[in-house]
């Protein structure tokens, strides 16, 4: 489910690209928006299934536990109550460090993975994350006149709602770099942010235009 969101993110990214080089007709907004959506709406579908089957998984414990004999098995009944709180907590805290993981890995993912050469310009990068997703982002865009646009954001907090915000930033910014200065695409970035109403939830962003 996961992978599924984040193919149809990336699939959005390559149609507003596309969009973008005038190949096919569309709307680039609505493209980004919704590839955002989709990959959000994978992210709460994969994590309400997660904690569904850990809810699930533990009523049958607990009603296996009820049937047992209160006077001939007490203590038997309390080890085992022990145990499954002990398989539970494990359970839980695998399920959820895979998930920071997977999140991790799709954050670093999203990082440009080389930087453009330009003449008279030295550039380089480095991040290390406080926790396993972190609210930094960095990328670039290359104009066709030459120019060469730099953003560097951070969004607040850590976590999976973290790394949602700033697959959010990376859609806005590569749908709106090619079409708007910086002034007016960070005004549309944010307006696209915050129609996702993640509350409590806000991204620092830097663009700076190099010719």
């Amino acid at each position: 489910m996961l992978g599924s969101g984040v193919l149809f993110f990336v699939g959005a990214l390559l149609y507003s690209a596309l969009i973008n080089f005038d190949l096919i007709p569309g709307n680039v907004q609505h493209v980004s928006m919704a590839g955002s959506g989709g990959l959000v709406l994978s992210m709460s579908i994969f994590l309400s299934r997660n904690f569904a089957y850990t809810q699930k998984n533990l009523e049958s414990k607990l009603q296996e536990v009820q049937v047992l004999s209160r006077k001939t098995l007490e203590q038997e009944c309390i080890s085992k109550e022990r145990e499954i709180e002990r398989c539970l907590l494990e359970a839980e805290n695998e399920r959820k460090s895979r998930e920071l993981e997977e999140a991790r890995v799709l954050q670093l993912s999203m990082l440009p993975k080389t930087l453009p050469v330009v003449n008279g310009y030295d550039m380089s990068v480095f991040m290390e994350t406080a926790t396993e997703v972190g609210g930094d982002y960095y990328d670039y865009s290359l104009e066709q006149n030459g120019d060469l646009v730099l953003a560097l954001g951070d969004a607040t907090g850590h976590g999976l709602k973290v790394g949602i915000m700033v697959a959010a930033a990376k859609s806005d910014f590569h749908s709106f770099v090619h079409e708007s200065d910086c002034l007016t695409m960070l005004r549309r970035m944010s307006h696209g942010l915050r129609n996702i109403n993640m509350r409590m939830m806000y991204m620092r962003l830097m663009l700076v235009r190099c010719r």
